[in-house]
């Protein structure tokens, strides 16, 4: 009946029945399906194909992979979805039964399709396939084994994976040897199967390919082998496990890099690691700012290459530092970098300023204009100088301040008549002055040697007919 609907169509309009009939999710439509896959019309046999997701049964599973092996693209992508998504009752069965015996290229769609639909039952198979004779199977095989397997198929995988025929092979081996150890629970147990290897096979290719994929997994279990190959043996080894922790997901072996790339005389070996440095650096984590600026400037001191600097500069813009704006800045003066940098140096003078409160006795809602960046911007008392006056720098955290350098612009003189500084860590307990004096002109040094706190008040202690303004306000931290 159905597949009588089918042939009095249109070919214009086959493929909206088709559509239309898959729609009803009734098995007893397949007839009018089975008739549209051999439909003239493309869009037809594809809505054909597609439809028999929802109504397939054991028996179209061969012609569906038949499909997904020969057709054209079109086609081919909705068999292999059809194929996919198939959930008649014990399909998985059904597609394992019809891979003896298929055609090469139908196997290696049934194959593919079992790591898709995640089929348990075609984990024996798959380990077998990794090791046949035809490498487009082994291939399939082993990306499927990825996709499905777990800590039983590592073996077989660093078999697959150390009997590679080529370097595709070889790869594709690797990849899901690392998926599948991540699957491993519990996770320090992930790198066991690759350190085990590591520990019978000694000759340098196969501790290349393992060393590898154990860069691949990211457990920290792995590191220590990393390490030590990195330092030691043969350069293509080092290199290889050098790249290994230059991807490595977290920032742990960041000060081996460094060393490595302090250390070796290998022009590689030290691009590899200062990669890594610049990957790893720019990754967020519990460093303190000034540290993490201080690695910047070392990393950077190792390299001769603008190119090779240009990579570490995205990450030290991200850095809220006073270190890291001095490097930002000095790294300015160089032709090659000024434009990398000076996006570097504003993004870290955006970070300082939105990282300090400010406030003062007067006039409290202009305060920011002082850490504003511009000169012809400032805070204002707006009144005669008089004692009691103030201004406050909340830096959010405690930090070493080597300096104070106030601006008070080009208008007229208004750099406080007297004043006292004080670095303090609690609004309670202010403590005495660590510094105080008269200003002499619009600018204004004021050493505080290294004095530690969150907070800076600078109190006006004279009396002046003139305002006290600061147009901009700078803060040296001590290098310590």
């Amino acid at each position: 009946m159905f597949a009588g609907l089918f042939e009095a169509a249109s070919e214009g309009n086959q493929a909206a029945l088709l559509h239309a009939l898959a729609a009803r999710n009734d098995p007893a439509m397949l007839p009018a399906f089975l008739k549209g896959l051999q439909a003239k019309e493309a869009a037809a046999r594809i809505a054909a194909v597609q439809a028999l997701e929802f109504c397939a049964d054991a028996s179209m599973v061969v012609p569906l992979a038949s499909m997904a092996a020969s057709a054209d693209p079109a086609e081919q992508s909705a068999a292999r979805q059809a194929l996919e998504r198939v959930s008649f009752q014990n399909a998985d069965q059904a597609i394992l039964a019809a891979i003896d015996g298929a055609a090469p290229a139908v196997r290696l769609e049934l194959i593919r399709v079992l790591g898709v639909r995640r089929a348990e039952e075609g984990l024996p198979l798959l380990r077998a396939a990794c090791l046949w004779e035809d490498a487009a199977i082994r291939l399939q095989a082993i990306k499927s084994l990825g996709e499905l397997g777990g800590e039983s198929e590592a073996a077989v995988l660093i078999e697959a994976m150390l009997s590679a025929a080529n370097a595709e092979e070889r790869d594709a081996a690797g990849v899901a040897l690392a998926a599948v150890c991540r699957r491993i629970e519990p996770a320090n147990r992930r790198a066991a199967p690759i350190l085990g290897a590591l520990a019978i096979h000694t000759d340098a290719p196969s501790r290349q390919s393992l060393l590898s994929a154990l860069g691949r997994i990211g457990a920290g279990e792995g590191l220590g082998a990393l390490r030590q190959a990195a330092q030691t043996g043969d350069m293509d080894t080092r290199k290889i496990a050098v790249r290994a922790l230059a991807d490595w997901p977290g920032a742990a072996p960041l000060f081996t890099l460094m060393d490595i790339a302090k250390k070796s005389d290998d022009t590689v070996l030290r691009v590899l690691a200062l990669r890594g440095c610049a990957a790893q650096l720019a990754m967020p984590g519990a460093m303190p700012p000034d540290a993490k600026a201080d690695l910047y400037a070392a990393a950077i001191g190792l390299l001769d290459s603008a190119e090779e600097i240009v990579r570490f500069l995205p990450g030290l813009g991200a850095v809220r530092s006073a270190r890291a704006l001095a490097l930002a800045e000095e790294l300015m003066k160089n032709p090659d970098l000024k434009q990398e940098a000076t996006l570097a140096r504003n993004s870290i003078r955006k970070l300082l300023d939105a990282a300090i409160d400010v406030s003062a006795s007067v006039n409290s809602d202009k305060a920011a204009l002082a850490i504003d960046g511009k000169r012809e911007t400032r805070w204002t008392t707006g009144a005669s100088q008089a004692p009691g006056q103030w201004f406050q720098i909340d830096l959010k955290e405690p930090r070493a301040i080597e300096a104070l350098a106030l601006d008070a612009g080009d208008q007229g003189n208004d750099s406080p008549a007297q004043y006292e500084v004080y670095v303090f860590l609690d609004k309670a307990a202010i403590g005495k002055p660590a510094a105080s004096g008269q200003s002499k002109g619009k600018t204004l040094a004021i050493p505080l040697a290294g004095a530690e706190g969150r907070f800076i008040l600078i109190k006006q202690m004279g009396a002046l007919k003139n305002y006290w303004s600061i147009a901009e306000l700078k803060i040296e931290f001590s290098q310590k």
